[in-house]
This record gives C-alpha cells, sequence and structure tokens, in this order.
C-alpha cells in the first residue's frame, strides 16, 4: 500500500513542488504593504517614510558602520554596504 494511495492526483503534486505549484519565491509571499509596515516597526516609523520606495540608511541597524544600507520597500530586499549581508525580509529577520 503506497503512501498516497487514497489521495487525489492534484494533493500528491502538490506536496511534491511545493505550495504554491513550483513558485518557490518567498518574496511573493508578502505584499508591498506588509513589506513597508515591518520595516517601520523594526526601523522606526520616522526612518520609513511613505512617499519612498528605496530606503538609504548611511549606519547599518547590524553593526557599527556607516558605509551605508539600503532597503527596496517594493521587494523587501536589502543590502549592507559594509559587509553584514545582503537578502530579503526573511533573512533580515533572521539576522
Amino acid at each position: 500500500m503506497s503512501w498516497n494511495e487514497n489521495v487525489p492526483q492534484s494533493d500528491t503534486t502538490r506536496r511534491r513542488h511545493g505550495r504554491f505549484n513550483g513558485e518557490s519565491k518567498r518574496s511573493n509571499a508578502l505584499t508591498e504593504l506588509e513589506i513597508r509596515a515591518y520595516y517601520k516597526a523594526v526601523l522606526g516609523e520616522q526612518r520609513v517614510p511613505d512617499s519612498q520606495t528605496l530606503l538609504i540608511m548611511y549606519t547599518c541597524p547590524f553593526a557599527r558602520h556607516t558605509d551605508g544600507f539600503t532597503v527596496n520597500l517594493a521587494t523587501g530586499s536589502w543590502r549592507c554596504q559594509g559587509g553584514c549581508g545582503e537578502g530579503d525580509v526573511f533573512a533580515f529577520e533572521m539576522i
């Protein structure tokens, strides 16, 4: 008896290819408003204006260097020019 004998084919396909049926990009999981709200909560309300798409900061929130830190508020991607790293919203949360 197979583990998927009583499971319809569509369910086994979903399990094999992941939740989004082949779309494994995490950036599709959050909308732009959710990304903006997250960074506002973490970095502070005054640092994340509503009119900007690209946020440029002079100090990194992870280390005390002034090489620069940018956040794309439309996609959620961030990058530290001082070498701390880069990633998406989920990677920012994990650091």
